[in-house]
């Protein structure tokens, strides 16, 4: 294991190796020919240098401030879509979802926040379907502007819609 001191024993050489390597997307050859190595030994010294505890380590705390860098451009692009009037709605309010989300901010998470019901992620694709045809049926009924759908709400069948029954897995190849 590489000790604390081993980044001060980083060359010059190694040290842009591996900001190249953070940088370029983890392309070895290309990062060992920007740090001087030649066209012929650059995969072969980036092996080498990949093998090196002090570099990975290097190259992790690149990759570290390189996200830090892109956290304060994406907030920035955060703050640009919630002040332009032209941003959907339902994307500003996305936005702000995800992002007090990230932020430790959320609503507080409740037991029906764990009911596998609510996960899309567990639906079969014949209850997405019949949820899909119950939201075009609702967007197409009477329901005023801006109200939320039943989609979710008890069984997976909305009012006046018939459950759609699973298919037998024989004919689907199951």
């Amino acid at each position: 294991m590489a000790k604390a001191n081993d980044m001060r024993a980083l060359t010059e050489q190694q040290a842009v190796f591996a900001r190249a390597y953070a940088r370029n997307g983890g392309k070895g050859a290309e990062a060992a020919r920007d740090a001087g190595f030649s066209v012929q030994s650059a995969g072969k010294y980036a092996y080498q240098l990949l093998e090196k505890p002090h570099v990975v380590k290097a190259i992790q705390a690149e990759q570290r401030r390189s996200l830090t860098d892109l956290a304060s451009v994406a907030l920035g692009q955060a703050r640009l879509m919630l002040e332009n009037p032209a941003t959907p709605a339902g994307a500003r309010v996305d936005l702000i979802r995800t992002v007090l989300d990230r932020a430790g901010l959320g609503p507080p998470k409740t037991e029906e926040d764990n009911d596998d019901e609510n996960d899309l992620n567990t639906l079969t694709l014949v209850q997405l379907e019949a949820m899909a045809v119950r939201a075009f049926a609702w967007k197409m009924s009477d329901a005023p502007t801006g109200e939320v759908g039943p989609l979710l709400e008890g069984s997976l069948a909305a009012p006046g819609i018939e459950d759609v029954p699973e298919p037998d897995r024989a004919q689907v190849g199951e």
